[in-house]
């Protein structure tokens, strides 16, 4: 058999989507001819490279690259390198979803590269990160000059799924990213937005995505904000928003809110507590609540700053992502005389990295030392929510007195959450857990309505009141369809 052969009956083979028998074919007829004469053949490497995409053996590419000797550098072949692109983005898109806060939700159709703030510090990375990351980096380096026709859709999604990786790791290297962006610029990338028919929230409608210049110009503010890069991270955005004629996913927030902190870094809190509060008129979240009461906190504006502390807590997002918005909230009370809900607050933050098997910082010693004995003794994370997420969610200066514990009771005010799992549901009742907007799962269990029965679906959004059983548990109450 020769090589033309072989090829013709891979070719066969992978366009009848019979990519197991293609690498079946290759490994019979292979014998047959010489390794320089399949080296040689950039069509068949290739090929190969893609069945073992295709068949999920892609961590076999570098050993089929050893056996013909092929080196992944400037001169190796644009479809050996095309094809071993596409591995790469399977395997980083695989192992930052690993890594990736499933809870975070930007609230848009398609994520923004800023969108869920505060990763998980403790997480740890999956084997072989750090390897795939780097072989990464250099194919960039390789294809960054390469942007014209087949070349220019496989190094895009690279790029992006690459800094989404950097993004998740608990511990990023965003110099490294800077570096590898850094060698692409703006013009190369499309301007051209691409519609396409997308199921949202339940509906299928026509969705309008960002530009891939767009989503450069937010990788490299993201980055140059994360590296403290203020002066090259202003001078983006200004660029990003003369060029881009329409921002997608929120991005008009986020870019204004990276002008905020920038404010902030070079020393005008003013204009940063003045950006970011516009900001938050537009778009809710929680970090930016975060970002508000810490500048407040600096200014000395305490009870402002308690504020934002509150509606940061109440607000959507995964408990165990805000464990600095819980010291800054227990520092805050600390400085305005409220001890017990200071400690309470602090207790919380403990806990919380505890269950998350985290380190408490040596520098943390002293402060948890002279948290009361009553405090102390919380043990379970579940009764401090019961007490504490009514404080969060009371309007005014009300909610728990100062230093003593709230009774969970049917009183209690409506939290916001979603069906998380239905165990039963026919003409006795419904039950199942809920994922309250505080991150906890909680059971629940509703009676058969009286008259038209009520449908209840996963990821249904519900209100309901937090109540504790006697074994201490949390249970969901008086559950309503939001």
């Amino acid at each position: 058999m020769t090589a033309y052969e072989l090829s013709m009956q891979m070719r066969r083979l992978m366009k009848e989507g019979d990519h197991a028998g293609a690498l079946a074919s290759f490994k019979a007829g292979r014998s047959a001819l010489s390794v320089q004469e399949l080296a040689s053949n950039a069509w068949l490497i290739s090929s190969v490279v893609s069945c073992l995409r295709k068949t999920g053996q892609g961590s076999h590419v570098e050993a089929l690259f050893g056996q013909f000797s092929i080196r992944v550098k400037a001169d190796c072949h644009p479809q050996i390198l095309g094809a071993y692109g596409w591995v790469l983005y399977d395997r980083l898109k695989a192992l930052s979803a690993g890594l990736a806060d499933e809870s975070a939700d930007s609230g848009e159709e398609v994520e923004s590269p800023f969108a869920g703030e505060g990763f998980a510090e403790g997480a740890p990375e999956p084997t072989g990160f750090v390897d795939v990351c780097e072989r990464a980096d250099k194919w960039l380096g390789i294809m960054c000059d390469r942007m014209e026709g087949f070349e220019y859709m496989v190094v895009t999604k690279v790029l992006q799924v690459r800094v989404k990786a950097e993004r998740v790791r608990p511990r990023p290297d965003w110099t490294t990213v800077w570096e590898v962006l850094g060698k692409f610029r703006a013009e190369q990338f499309k301007l051209e937005c691409e519609t396409v028919r997308q199921v949202v929230k339940g509906v299928e409608r026509e969705v309008e995505h960002a530009s891939d210049r767009e989503r450069w110009y937010g990788s490299m503010i993201l980055v140059s904000s994360r590296l403290g890069r203020h002066v090259e991270c202003r001078a983006m955005v200004e660029e990003a928003m003369g060029v881009i004629p329409k921002l997608h996913y929120g991005n008009e927030v986020w870019f204004a809110r990276c002008m905020a902190l920038t404010d902030r870094e070079m020393g005008d809190r003013v204009a940063a507590i003045r950006g970011l509060e516009g900001l938050l008129r537009r778009k809710e979240a929680w970090f930016m609540r975060r970002d508000v009461a810490e500048l407040l906190w600096a200014e000395g504006r305490l009870a402002e700053a308690l504020v934002h502390c509150r509606l940061g807590m109440a607000g959507h997002g995964e408990l165990r992502f805000k464990v600095g918005l819980m010291l800054l909230t227990a520092r805050v009370l600390r400085e305005m005389g409220d001890e017990g809900l200071w400690a309470r607050h602090l207790r919380l933050w403990q806990l919380v990295r505890m269950e998350a098997g985290w380190v408490i910082p040596a520098s943390m010693e002293e402060e948890l030392s002279v948290m009361p004995m009553e405090v102390k003794s919380i043990d379970s994370m579940r009764n401090l929510m019961v007490e504490l997420v009514p404080y969060w969610r009371a309007e005014g200066s009300g909610g728990i007195p100062s230093g003593r514990p709230a009774r969970p009771d049917r009183d209690a005010p409506r939290v916001s959450g979603r069906i998380l799992r239905l165990l039963h549901d026919n003409e006795k009742g419904v039950d199942g857990f809920i994922q309250s907007e505080v991150g906890e799962k909680v059971y629940f269990i509703c009676k058969p309505p009286v008259g038209e029965r009520v449908r209840w679906v996963v990821g249904a959004k519900v209100t309901f009141q937090l109540v504790v059983q006697q074994d201490g548990r949390l249970k969901a109450v008086s559950v309503n369809l939001a």
